[in-house]
Protein backbone atom coordinates (compact mmCIF):
# COMPACT_ATOMS: atom_id res chain seq x y z
CA UNK A 1 0.00 0.00 0.00
CA UNK A 2 1.21 3.49 -0.84
CA UNK A 3 0.76 6.16 1.82
CA UNK A 4 -1.15 9.34 1.06
CA UNK A 5 1.97 11.32 1.98
CA UNK A 6 4.00 9.41 -0.62
CA UNK A 7 1.36 10.00 -3.32
CA UNK A 8 1.26 13.73 -2.54
CA UNK A 9 5.05 13.92 -2.71
CA UNK A 10 5.15 12.21 -6.10
CA UNK A 11 2.43 14.57 -7.38
CA UNK A 12 4.69 17.56 -6.64
CA UNK A 13 6.94 16.24 -9.45
CA UNK A 14 10.08 17.25 -7.52
CA UNK A 15 11.62 13.94 -8.52
CA UNK A 16 11.70 15.16 -12.13
CA UNK A 17 13.64 18.32 -11.36
CA UNK A 18 16.04 16.14 -9.33
CA UNK A 19 16.62 13.97 -12.43
CA UNK A 20 14.94 10.91 -10.91
CA UNK A 21 12.38 8.43 -12.27
CA UNK A 22 9.53 6.59 -10.62
CA UNK A 23 8.79 2.92 -11.22
CA UNK A 24 5.80 1.20 -9.69
CA UNK A 25 6.28 -2.51 -9.06
CA UNK A 26 4.23 -5.19 -7.36
CA UNK A 27 1.92 -8.15 -7.83
CA UNK A 28 -1.29 -7.95 -9.86
CA UNK A 29 -4.32 -6.22 -8.42
CA UNK A 30 -2.70 -3.51 -6.32
CA UNK A 31 -3.69 -0.56 -8.50
CA UNK A 32 -0.31 0.11 -10.11
CA UNK A 33 -1.84 1.02 -13.46
CA UNK A 34 -4.40 3.30 -11.81
CA UNK A 35 -1.69 5.14 -9.86
CA UNK A 36 0.61 5.31 -12.87
CA UNK A 37 -2.04 6.89 -15.06
CA UNK A 38 -2.90 9.40 -12.33
CA UNK A 39 0.77 10.31 -11.86
CA UNK A 40 1.16 10.58 -15.62
CA UNK A 41 -1.71 13.08 -15.86
CA UNK A 42 -0.21 15.11 -13.03
CA UNK A 43 3.19 15.16 -14.73
CA UNK A 44 1.62 16.24 -18.03
CA UNK A 45 -0.42 18.96 -16.30
CA UNK A 46 2.84 20.39 -14.96
CA UNK A 47 4.32 20.56 -18.48
CA UNK A 48 6.57 17.51 -18.39
CA UNK A 49 6.52 14.43 -20.63
CA UNK A 50 5.43 11.03 -19.36
CA UNK A 51 6.18 7.53 -20.58
CA UNK A 52 4.00 4.58 -19.65
CA UNK A 53 5.26 1.12 -20.63
CA UNK A 54 4.87 -2.32 -19.14
CA UNK A 55 7.80 -4.20 -17.69
CA UNK A 56 7.52 -6.62 -20.64
CA UNK A 57 7.89 -3.70 -23.09
CA UNK A 58 10.83 -2.30 -21.13
CA UNK A 59 12.56 -5.68 -21.14
CA UNK A 60 11.98 -6.08 -24.86
CA UNK A 61 13.42 -2.64 -25.64
CA UNK A 62 16.45 -3.20 -23.42
CA UNK A 63 17.03 -6.60 -25.00
CA UNK A 64 16.95 -5.06 -28.48
CA UNK A 65 19.42 -2.41 -27.36
CA UNK A 66 21.86 -4.93 -25.95
CA UNK A 67 21.49 -7.11 -29.04
CA UNK A 68 22.44 -4.15 -31.24
CA UNK A 69 25.29 -3.27 -28.84
CA UNK A 70 24.06 0.23 -28.17
CA UNK A 71 22.08 1.94 -25.45
CA UNK A 72 18.47 2.84 -26.08
CA UNK A 73 17.69 6.39 -25.11
CA UNK A 74 14.02 6.31 -24.24
CA UNK A 75 13.49 10.05 -24.65
CA UNK A 76 14.48 9.76 -28.31
CA UNK A 77 12.67 6.47 -28.86
CA UNK A 78 9.34 7.41 -27.31
CA UNK A 79 9.03 11.17 -26.94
Amino acid sequence: MVSEQRVREICTCRFISNGDNRNILGPPGLGKTHLSIGFGFEVLAKGYNALFITSDELGEQLSKGFTKRHTIIFNEAYM
